[in-house]
C-alpha cells in the first residue's frame, strides 16, 4: 500500500499506518481491535458535528441578517435562511455543513493516528484523473437527459429571483457541501463501524451493512439538524 507524502505534523502525530492489503472499509483495523476508539470517535465525532455546523451556519445567519440592515427579526430570517429561500441561507448551511471535512480529519489524526489521506481511498489522497472523468461522464449523461426531455417540447426559461447569486453559491459551495457527507458518512463512519465488529465465517459482514447505514444516515443526520433552529 502506498505511502503518504514527506513529513509533516500531520504525519508526526498520524504514526500508525493501515494494515497492508486492506479495502477502503478496514483502513482502521489493527491487531487490537480498538473497539474503544471507534465508539469514542463515532460518538464524539456525530457531536462535535451538531455542535459546530449550528454554530457556524447559525452564526453566518446573524452576520448576513445584520449586514442586511436586520430587516425582520433574526428568527424568521433563521427560517428562511435553513430553507434556502435566500443565497445567503444556502452559503450559511453549506458552510455548516462542511465542518464534517475538518471534524472526520482530526478524528483520525488525534483517536486514530491515522494520515486524513485515508479517508479519500486507499491511495492514498484524492484520484483526480478518475474524479475529472467521472465529471465529464456526468455532464455528458445529464445534458442529455435533458435535451431528451425537452424533446418536442417549447422552453421557457424563467429564472428565480437572484438566480446568478444561487448559481454562484452553488458551484463554490457544493462540493464542500458533498465532500463533507462523504468524509464523515461514508467515509469515517464506515470505517469506524466496520472496525467494531469482525465475525469471519459468521455470514455477517460490517462491510455490507455498514455502507447503505452510513449512506442513510448522511441524508438524515443533515436535514434533522438544519431543522432544528425552524422549530424553535
Amino acid at each position: 500500500m502506498p505511502q503518504v507524502g514527506k513529513q509533516s505534523w500531520v504525519s508526526r502525530l498520524a504514526t500508525e499506518p493501515p494494515p497492508p492489503g486492506v479495502d477502503y472499509s478496514e483502513i482502521l483495523d489493527s491487531p487490537e481491535r480498538r473497539v474503544a476508539k471507534s465508539i469514542g470517535g463515532i460518538l464524539i465525532g456525530v457531536l462535535a458535528f451538531f455542535v459546530t455546523a449550528n454554530i457556524v451556519t447559525q452564526s453566518l445567519i446573524a452576520l448576513f441578517w445584520v449586514l442586511g440592515g436586520q430587516q425582520g427579526d433574526l428568527a424568521t430570517a433563521s427560517k428562511a435562511a435553513v430553507r434556502f429561500e435566500t443565497p445567503q441561507g444556502m452559503l450559511a448551511v453549506h458552510l455548516g455543513l462542511a465542518t464534517l471535512i475538518p471534524i472526520s480529519m482530526a478524528m483520525l489524526i488525534y483517536i486514530h493516528r491515522r494520515h486524513p489521506a485515508w479517508l479519500v481511498s486507499v491511495r492514498p489522497w484524492f484520484r483526480w484523473r478518475f474524479l475529472l472523468a467521472s465529471m465529464l461522464i456526468a455532464t455528458l449523461v445529464l445534458s442529455l437527459l435533458l435535451a431528451v426531455k425537452g424533446l418536442g417540447q417549447s422552453v421557457v426559461v424563467r429564472p428565480q429571483d437572484q438566480f446568478l447569486t444561487f448559481l454562484l453559491v452553488i458551484l463554490l459551495t457544493s462540493p464542500l457541501q458533498a465532500a463533507a457527507e462523504e468524509f464523515f458518512f461514508r467515509g469515517y463512519l464506515l470505517q469506524a463501524s466496520n472496525n467494531l465488529v469482525r465475525s469471519p465465517g459468521s455470514g455477517w459482514s460490517p462491510r455490507r451493512r455498514s455502507s447503505p447505514c452510513s449512506t442513510s444516515a448522511s441524508r438524515t443526520c443533515p436535514c434533522f439538524w438544519i431543522a432544528l433552529p425552524s422549530a424553535s
